[in-house]
């Protein structure tokens, strides 16, 4: 698990970073659902954009890139329910 959270898991915000050479992480917590919005902000300036790929209600969310990332990609996510 390539992921650096710095809130506890039940947080609905937090930071998290797509380690070098992945283009995906998963970040574990218990305030997502299957209907919660889920928004980004990167904090590493990257090119290719975030997105959310997938949301398991009550564990975690997956972060997306297009293609692997070449450097580290940190961002802030931030639930809303």
């Amino acid at each position: 698990l390539n992921v650096d959270v710095s809130d506890v898991a039940s947080a609905s915000l937090g930071t998290a970073t797509i380690i070098s050479g992945q283009s995906a992480v998963t970040v574990q917590t218990t305030a997502v659902t299957n209907k919660s919005k889920v928004f980004l902000t990167p904090i590493t300036k990257y090119s290719d954009p975030l997105s959310v790929g997938s949301q398991s209600a009550n564990t975690s969310f997956t972060v997306e890139l297009p293609a692997a990332a070449t450097k580290n990609v940190k961002f802030n996510w931030w639930i809303v329910n």
